[in-house]
């Protein structure tokens, strides 16, 4: 999606901001979250670090693969559990 919105201004969201103040923004909104997937620490690597760590029964690392929940402030970025599920489907 990020490659779109040099392009597609429907990507463009206004979020008003507590002061009441409205602001558009188009790439930035993938900007941010682009950062939570490169290098060595991305969330896709520490998600099978963790599943490699609890079991050595590849029956139940699948499982746990399968079964990954999100919490927290940064899971209402859009697209972020698609995201995360085809990073993670690309190192297995």
């Amino acid at each position: 999606e990020w490659a779109r919105t040099a392009e597609a201004s429907e990507l463009e969201r206004a979020y008003e901001l507590p002061d009441g103040q409205v602001i558009t923004l188009g790439e930035e909104r993938f900007r941010c979250t682009e950062t939570m997937f490169n290098g060595l620490n991305a969330l896709h690597f520490k998600v099978i670090e963790c599943v490699a760590k609890a079991t050595n029964d590849d029956g139940l690392r699948k499982q746990l693969v399968e079964n990954i929940q999100l919490s927290g402030g940064n899971t209402v970025f859009d697209g972020l559990a698609n995201r995360l599920g085809r990073e993670v489907q690309k190192l297995l």
